[in-house]
């Protein structure tokens, strides 16, 4: 609730001036889940309200307020293919390989990051799906609607999915 909120930030609030530990309210970000309020109180930390917002970015995630907790890939994509291209626009290029290999190491950890937590629905996996692919279409010249699966599996690189899987079994292995 607001009102237990409100208490939690000014328990915070005691402790960090206790500790000597500045908070910087214009830092902090409200959101939302549930319901849209047209009214919605503004809480303040040591007088400074903490402004609401509809989508922040935590720890590389772009969490999207909505009637349930939900993440977009959106920025995650335009970052990737903004560094896909800057390593396509490379004068002389390279043999198709050493590019693949090039956009494995820079662009393929954006899309993959935090993707064994399950923080996206089916919709912004299929986008990024969908990026992934794209480097394989791009690098060894596929059209839009051709697959490229038996490419990626002949070339001993991971589909989207196995890519997922992998790192999602990595993920709890290391968990336990």
């Amino acid at each position: 609730s607001l009102k237990g909120l409100c208490i939690l930030l000014d328990a915070t609030y005691e402790y960090c001036t206790d500790w000597d530990i500045c908070l910087n309210a214009r830092k902090s970000k409200l959101i939302y889940f549930g319901k849209r309020c047209t009214d919605i109180f503004v809480p303040t930390v040591n007088g400074t309200p903490i402004e609401w917002v509809d989508s922040c970015l935590y720890l590389g995630v772009c969490i999207i307020s909505a009637n349930r907790f939900k993440c977009s890939a959106l920025d995650r994509i335009k970052k990737f293919y903004r560094t896909a291209n800057a390593i396509f626009r490379v004068d002389g290029r390279s043999d198709d390989l050493t590019m693949l290999r090039l956009v494995e190491v820079h662009c393929v950890p954006i899309l993959t990051y935090g993707i064994e937590i399950s923080v996206f629905d089916n919709s912004q996996r299929s986008k990024l799906r969908a990026a992934y692919n794209s480097l394989f279409r791009k690098i060894f010249g596929y059209r839009n609607y051709e697959s490229v699966t038996n490419l990626q599996l002949n070339l001993g690189r991971p589909t989207w999915e196995m890519l997922c899987e992998t790192r999602t079994h990595d993920f709890y292995q290391r968990l336990s």
